[in-house]
C-alpha cells in the first residue's frame, strides 16, 4: 500500500521476492529453519513478535505488514500458540497504525478454527 513502510514475513527467499516483486527497499523475514541473515525460526514465536512490534514502533508513521506463512507456523506450533501470536500482533498493529495482511488457505483449517480466525480478524476475498 502506497505510502506506509512495510516488512514481508514469508516461506519464500528473500531474493526470489525482491526480483519477482520488485521490492528494493522492503525488510524481507524469511521463516525457515536454516540460519541466516534475515531468517526467522518458526518455533521463535516471541522473537518474531518482538521484531514486529521493534518495527511498528519505530516512528509514529503509517505501516503495513505482509505475514505470508501462517500455515507454516500453526503446522510447526500448532493452532492456538500461532492464534496468540497473532492476537497480540494485531493489538500492537491496532495501537501503531499498522495494518497486518495474512493470506490463508481455508481448507487448511477445521470450521472451528476458521470460525475463530474470522471473528477475530475478519475477511477478506479477492
Amino acid at each position: 500500500m502506497k505510502g506506509r513502510a512495510g516488512v514481508v514475513i514469508s516461506r519464500i527467499p528473500p531474493d526470489v521476492l525482491r526480483k519477482k516483486f520488485k521490492l528494493e527497499k522492503t525488510p524481507i523475514l524469511w521463516l525457515t529453519k536454516i540460519e541466516g541473515k534475515n531468517t526467522v525460526h518458526p518455533h521463535r514465536l516471541e522473537f518474531l513478535l518482538h521484531t514486529l512490534v521493534n518495527f511498528m514502533k519505530k516512528n509514529s508513521d503509517p505501516k503495513i505488514i505482509f505475514f505470508d506463512g501462517f500455515e507454516y507456523l500453526v503446522l510447526e506450533n500448532g493452532f492456538i500458540p500461532v492464534f496468540r501470536f497473532l492476537t497480540a500482533l494485531k493489538d500492537y498493529a491496532i495501537m501503531n497504525n499498522t495494518i497486518v495482511v495474512i493470506p490463508i488457505r481455508e481448507e487448511i483449517f477445521d470450521t472451528r478454527e476458521l470460525s475463530i480466525l474470522k471473528r477475530e480478524f475478519g475477511e477478506l476475498k479477492p
